[in-house]
């Protein structure tokens, strides 16, 4: 929400806004209506683009650093415009690489993808956010993994006897294997950056801390992009609700009674084939802002969904 611009970007907000109502009035039960939903659509996008690309540009700060708030300001005007021909040439240097970031890190502004979602034609919605969330996160570490790294591209380095001798065969893959080395390097500063985003961004207070977990902040995210009476369901570790870089997410929840279910399995009977049958996991069901839940419904220690009946549980 932080990068919707003020005022004078308003009018081009409802214009596209205009176009996913009238979009969502048609009953596509017509050829004629197929593809007046289209043209519409097509509009929308059209429209959208300045606007993805200003979003572009200030996301982009994280991973890019800009000489002054002057410069940023001077790239999000060449984002408006389209523009080139009175800029500088470092502003456009720096558009670009903005661009390319986004490409390449796949920025997603999810007010921009889903307006109708978020704002009507007076501004931001009330109820703005989803009526139901539901997601299976990705299981693991922002940090990069070396031994995951390298199990599918060299199991000498990942099957190392030690941290130390890995080390030592990275290393020596600058003069071995130069573009494995590189491939290594980037992942490493994708790692890294993503990291330092995730703490600072401000999108993820209560996760983005520690050694952060992918399922942290799409959990957080998740919670965050439900509609005020809407419902958050999502399949992650049980750690969710027991390790100490969880703790403040969990303690809100229960604070804010948004905590509706916590359903906890053990991978005994293999649920998940690659995952290890002692790994725990939960499946979490969060509510909106004005969806208090007075009860929880909890079960521990399931090896299937059958179990789910076992009042015991």
């Amino acid at each position: 929400g932080k990068y919707i611009p003020s005022s004078e970007k308003q009018k081009e907000l409802h214009r596209i806004l205009n176009h996913y109502v009238f979009i969502n009035s048609l009953t596509d039960s017509t050829i004629a209506e197929v593809e007046e939903s289209a043209s519409h659509y097509r509009e929308a996008l059209a429209s959208q683009e300045p606007f993805k690309k200003r979003f572009n540009v200030t996301a982009s700060h994280y991973f890019l650093e800009y000489p002054s708030e002057i410069a940023i300001g001077r790239v999000q005007s060449i984002a408006d415009s389209g523009d080139t021909s009175k800029a500088h040439p470092s502003h456009i240097e720096l558009y670009n690489k903005a661009q390319e970031i986004a490409k390449s890190k796949r920025f997603f502004h999810w007010k921009l993808e889903f307006p109708e979602v978020f704002f009507d034609l007076r501004g931001d919605r009330w109820d703005g956010g989803f009526d139901c969330v539901v997601s299976n996160p990705p299981w693991e570490r922002i940090k990069l993994q070396e031994n995951e790294f390298f199990a599918r591209r060299s199991l000498k380095i990942a099957l190392a006897p030690t941290a130390a001798d890995r080390k030592r065969l990275i290393s020596r893959l600058k003069e071995t294997e130069p573009e494995l080395r590189a491939s290594y390097e980037e992942a490493k500063q994708n790692a890294e950056e993503l990291s330092a985003y995730v703490r600072t961004c401000g999108y993820f207070p209560l996760m983005g801390r520690g050694d952060t977990n992918y399922y942290m902040v799409f959990t957080e995210r998740g919670l965050e992009l439900t509609s005020p009476k809407g419902r958050c369901g999502l399949v992650v570790p049980s750690g969710v609700a027991t390790d100490d870089t969880t703790k403040l997410f969990f303690q809100h929840l229960i604070k804010e009674k948004r905590l509706s279910a916590l359903i906890d399995f053990e991978n005994r009977e293999g649920l998940f084939e690659d995952v290890d049958s002692r790994f725990k996991f939960s499946i979490i069901v969060m509510t909106g802002k004005e969806l208090p839940q007075d009860k929880i419904t909890c079960a521990f220690y399931l090896h299937n969904t059958k179990e789910l009946a076992d009042t015991e549980k």
